[in-house]
């Protein structure tokens, strides 16, 4: 495999190991598997390091779903959510099953998007999209604990059906919202500045909620007004839009009469807008990409650790500090 710009194969630990390295934002990673026998026996030192990735896990006979759905936890214990996964595909040579390949798109979640708010006269909720299958932040973010990061994770009832995030509600029977608020309490109360919003974001977990997007909308309401931002907020529904992908993009910039729109760099927002930039173009709209790369600051248990919910950046320098790291971007 050729990894990181070197001439060389190299073992999926390795990947693991080095990848943080050099992704900003969206990477793709393609992984293939030599289904042949090997004998690790004559390679002590590969079999050393491959047992302490997999651990007691028997990799020579391992069927491709299950090495699959490990890779994604790996990924996920390493800061990346997995935006899709290929299935395997697989390659013969003189009728012979030689290798399996399968891919993982990999997303890093951000404070970016309150930099993307804060940079924006006006910003876009899109509603109307159906809710992302998997593993997505619309349910979901990051908190730092002792023992490292952690997922906090609202649970839906319609998380394998055809909703519109507008029209997803919250499963209750999990009391999701007592394992939160006390994962959060106990975590962060001894940083610096908890206090000082300690009341506020538990005034939002003590509320009953049934909608999904009504509890990311008080979130978000709240954060905006903590860190003074005073961006207008428009849902797409509420723009009467029937379009989609890169259509949509420009009935919505055309409903709103604006002249710029500004997109992230990841591969999902340029997928949509590479060989059509013409047609922004054509209307006199122009194209700016994002540019987010928040720096290290204080947090509490040690070693930093990247892309949490910008709650830890809140909690742990305060919101004034927080604002100059976006106004800075």
């Amino acid at each position: 495999m050729n990894i990181f710009g070197k001439e060389k194969n190299c073992e999926h630990f390795e990947v693991f190991q080095n990848i943080k390295k050099i992704a900003k934002n969206d990477v793709l990673v393609i992984f293939n598997v030599n289904r042949q026998p090997f004998d690790y026996e004559k390679f002590p030192l590969w079999k050393k390091r491959r047992n302490e990735f997999y651990g007691d896990i028997d990799t020579s006979d391992m069927k491709i779903k299950f090495l699959i759905e490990i890779y994604i936890k790996k990924f996920l214990e390493i800061g990346f959510n997995t935006i899709f996964c290929t299935n395997a595909v697989r390659v013969f040579y003189e009728g012979i099953d030689m290798t399996h390949y399968f891919a993982y798109k990999l997303n890093l979640p951000w404070t970016g998007f309150f930099h993307k708010i804060l940079k924006s006269d006006i910003h876009v909720i899109m509603d109307t999209n159906q809710l992302p299958r998997g593993k997505d932040f619309v349910v979901r973010n990051r908190i730092k604990t002792e023992n490292g990061s952690k997922w906090l994770r609202v649970t839906v009832l319609e998380k394998n059906k055809m909703a519109q995030i507008r029209n997803v509600n919250i499963n209750n029977s999990t009391k999701w919202k007592e394992k939160h608020w006390n994962s959060i309490n106990n975590n962060y109360s001894k940083s610096p500045y908890f206090s000082e919003f300690e009341d506020q974001f538990k005034k939002i977990f003590q509320k009953e909620w049934k909608n999904l997007l009504e509890l990311n909308m008080e979130i978000i309401f709240l954060i905006m007004k903590i860190l003074r931002i005073k961006t207008k907020i428009i849902m797409e529904s509420e723009l009467n839009i029937n379009t989609s992908s890169t259509q949509e993009i420009l009935d919505i910039l055309d409903k709103l009469n604006a002249k710029k729109y500004l997109t992230g760099d990841g591969s999902g927002s340029k997928k949509i807008l590479e060989g059509n930039e013409n047609k922004f173009m054509e209307k006199n709209i122009e194209i700016i990409y994002q540019k987010f790369n928040p720096p290290e600051y204080s947090q509490l248990y040690e070693e930093f650790l990247p892309n949490l919910s910008i709650c830890d950046m809140l909690f742990n320098i305060g919101s004034k500090n927080t604002r100059m790291i976006l106004d800075k971007q």
